[in-house]
């Protein structure tokens, strides 16, 4: 495989029970006031009240915010960041998928700060330098219109942004098919691995049980189009696509994944 380097975050932890050793790895980074940011299926289920537990227990002071929907609006964002200052946080947590987090992330930015989302807009181009392209964009506007959840949303583009990026990218995607997909390994020609390795993950998601085309999650053939010159609009991170997608060419994956 290719080497290189990719510079993240100071740790990751992957254990059963690990949250529940929040305080013990992260209380002195988060200072005595922490600001839990979840969703409410997870509060119901009490997920993370062993999380809470734990800060409770080393001396945190915990106020939860616990609003977050799928594929959050501003208002759910703004909502937080006030409620994360009326409880003088010292450091903000992200509890669950990506919504929470997300929304926790931008709330740590925002409530130390005079800004207002717009003006604090700079803050998100840092997102650029992270290694996403052209299945996120075209994933945002299925989300952000359909209000389809993120992870699905990328799944419904990914093969067909993979088949799209083939002929510039056939040599990296062969080498992590092997990585996914031990069996590949046999498949000789980085070309042939390649269209074996998409056709592949279009398979998993349909023996996942998932939705797997655009009108399985309600998106008519009509709204392809507007789509298309939505997702145009995010050009900060089609610069990381190892091929130049144009408007036609966002339209076209689109009708593929119809």
């Amino acid at each position: 495989m290719t080497p290189f380097t990719f510079n993240t975050i100071k740790s990751l932890i992957f254990e059963a029970g690990a949250a529940a050793r929040l305080a013990e790895v992260a209380g002195q980074t988060l200072g005595t006031s922490v600001f839990l940011v979840t969703d409410p299926g997870l509060r119901q289920l009490a997920l993370a009240d062993p999380t809470i537990a734990s800060l409770k227990e080393a001396g945190h002071s915990v106020a939860v915010f616990d609003k977050v929907e799928a594929d959050p609006s501003c208002e759910t964002l703004m909502d937080a960041v006030v409620s994360g200052r009326e409880a003088d946080a010292t450091g903000v947590v992200g509890f669950g998928g990506g919504s929470s987090p997300d929304v926790a992330k931008l709330v740590a930015i925002l409530q130390g700060s005079s800004e207002d989302l717009d003006e604090a807009w700079g803050v998100g181009q840092a997102f650029a330098n992270s290694p996403v392209a052209a299945v996120h964009v075209l994933a945002y506007p299925i989300g952000g219109t359909f209000h389809v959840p993120h992870g699905l949303s990328n799944a419904l583009v990914l093969p067909h942004v993979l088949r799209f990026n083939a002929p510039d990218a056939h040599g990296h995607n062969s080498e992590i098919a092997v990585n996914a997909f031990p069996q590949m390994a046999q498949i000789e020609g980085s070309q042939a691995r390649c269209a074996a390795f998409i056709d592949a993950l279009a398979d998993l998601s349909a023996h996942l049980g998932m939705q797997t085309w655009l009108r399985d999650v309600d998106i008519s053939q009509d709204a392809l189009a507007k789509m298309a010159s939505n997702a145009m609009v995010q050009q900060w991170l089609l610069v990381n696509n190892p091929r130049v997608v144009t408007e036609n060419d966002a339209l076209n994956i689109y009708k593929a994944a119809w």
